[in-house]
């Protein structure tokens, strides 16, 4: 029986994660990367002291990049490899999510959550980025399994496992602390005894402890302020609206709000307020039999699970606004788990209508997010100039962020020397005034900004002979100009 009940389970997890896999890994190695997934890949390619430098000047944990830095050594630097990490982290959150919702609830529910985490668009989207925010996803879902097991049986085995964990999230992503901080509230309103609650302290020391040796490095990246570079969404702070907004992104996709503006607001509303009416219901059936309020009683677990580490997390950003929604990515398996026991706890017809409802306007937001895709594309005229550019043609782009990611591409293909070739705009006109001096040789100037570039193109335009445009992805473009012959000048 025991062997059945095994391969029942593993059927049951093969369904999402293969879902999963189909639907994250369309064009994962032939979009082009965008500007923060080239600093990651740009941190995380070089040596070990290399690694602890660029991290170390930015304002992110270590874990996530160390995993990177293996996977490029191993597999080598291309679109793919980047993204893989993030891929197989989300795979793995599928995975923890149902052991967890089977901790709570039953197989059933277990299986309708990882289906709505499967076809989520919000975590498929931050699964995909070369980022930190994937990895998150287990290692929250794996927190709360040990913290549970904790509370359950008290064992020091799952104490050890718990600290670990926890450790592993604040490594992996800072603001993980939000949800450790409502478990260490949490605990205090849980009638749990005196040598459960020593355990739990006991194992946020320890995690505490491992983190100790990153510390310094913490305080030095807090002391840059470079958050302040993202607090210029929020100038005003974190408004109400905000707060709506992104928990219409954790239900919903960050496109919905593009497509549907209030209207998707809407939606998430009432789709909150119809699952809070049937966690209501549930409690009441517990009321009526010891048996089955003490299952109601775990499920009444799980909307604390997501909504307290989201209080949490609201809070500490109006201390220091860095509210934006891939922060978020941690709690999407919480999302889903909210959602398909609420699913799970209607008459069978409605469950499964209202599952298939649900996973329809998922593919929907889904379909919206691959059309805003590539976010940027560096791929385009990077492949092109590798193809068409001479030795001694210059490249100008817009300024030095630009430069950067257009260079970390020419290294990506093998023409690194071509960086000698290109500079940003301020640098050329400082040298040249905006004047080409060459008639039969190639000036590309690469346009990603309408708003910003217009200046720097008419400049070109005045002072040099333009001769062409080939043009990209999300109004990207290569302008190709020569130097004006004497003739034309003295004219």
């Amino acid at each position: 029986m025991k062997h059945k009940h095994k391969n029942k389970e593993i059927l049951f997890l093969i369904l999402p994660v293969v879902l999963f896999l189909v639907l994250a890994s369309y064009k994962l190695g032939t979009t082009s990367l965008w500007l923060d997934e080239i600093l990651s890949l740009d941190i995380s390619d070089g040596s070990l002291s290399e690694l602890r430098e660029g991290i170390r000047q930015e304002t992110h944990a270590p874990f996530s990049y160390l995993v990177l830095y293996v996977f490029l050594k191993l597999f080598g630097v291309s679109e793919f490899v980047g993204r893989l990490p993030g891929v197989l982290s989300a795979v793995g959150g599928i995975i923890a999510l149902y052991f967890f919702a089977r901790q709570l609830t039953d197989s059933k529910t277990a299986l309708m959550s990882c289906i709505i985490l499967a076809t989520s668009p919000f975590y498929i989207e931050f699964a995909r980025e070369i980022r930190r925010y994937a990895l998150s996803a287990p290692l929250a879902v794996l927190v709360w399994i040990y913290f549970l097991r904790i509370i359950r049986r008290g064992e020091k085995r799952d104490a050890c496992i718990y600290a670990g964990v926890a450790a592993l999230l604040l490594l992996t992503f800072y603001w993980g602390i939000a949800i450790l901080l409502f478990q260490f509230i949490f605990t205090w309103f849980l009638r749990i005894s005196p040598r459960k609650k020593k355990i739990l302290l006991l194992s946020w020391i320890t995690a505490g402890g491992v983190f100790l040796p990153w510390l310094p490095t913490f305080i030095y990246q807090y002391k840059q302020n470079k958050v302040g570079i993202i607090e210029r969404y929020f100038p005003a702070g974190i408004t109400i609206n905000d707060v709506l907004v992104r928990i219409e992104d954790m239900l919903l996709g960050t496109s919905v709000y593009d497509i549907l503006g209030l209207t998707g607001i809407l939606l998430t509303g009432v789709i909150i307020i119809l699952c809070l009416i049937q966690y209501v219901r549930i409690f009441r059936r517990g009321s009526h039999s010891p048996l089955v309020r003490t299952k109601s009683r775990l499920i009444l677990l799980i909307p604390w699970t997501l909504w307290g580490p989201f209080l949490v997390f609201v809070g500490l950003c109006l201390i220091r606004p860095i509210f934006l929604s891939r922060y978020l990515m941690m709690l999407a398996p919480f999302v889903a788990l909210f959602l398909g026991t609420a699913i799970s706890y209607t008459k069978r017809k409605k469950t499964y209508l209202f599952l298939s409802a649900l996973v329809l306007v998922s593919l929907f937001s889904y379909h919206a997010y691959l059309k805003r895709m590539p976010r940027q594309d560096w791929r385009g005229p990077a492949y092109y100039l590798v193809a068409h550019i001479q030795p001694k043609d210059v490249i100008v782009t817009a300024n030095i962020n630009d430069t950067s990611c257009l260079i970390y591409y020419f290294k990506m293909l093998g023409r690194a020397e071509l960086n000698h070739n290109t500079f940003p705009f301020k640098l050329f006109y400082r040298l040249t005034r905006g004047r080409y001096l060459y008639p039969t040789r190639t000036l590309w100037f690469l346009w990603t900004n309408p708003q910003r570039q217009k200046e720097q193109l008419s400049i070109l335009q005045n002072k040099n002979t333009q001769i062409g445009r080939i043009m990209f992805l999300k109004g990207v473009a290569l302008y190709k100009f020569t130097g004006k012959s004497s003739t034309e000048i003295s004219k």
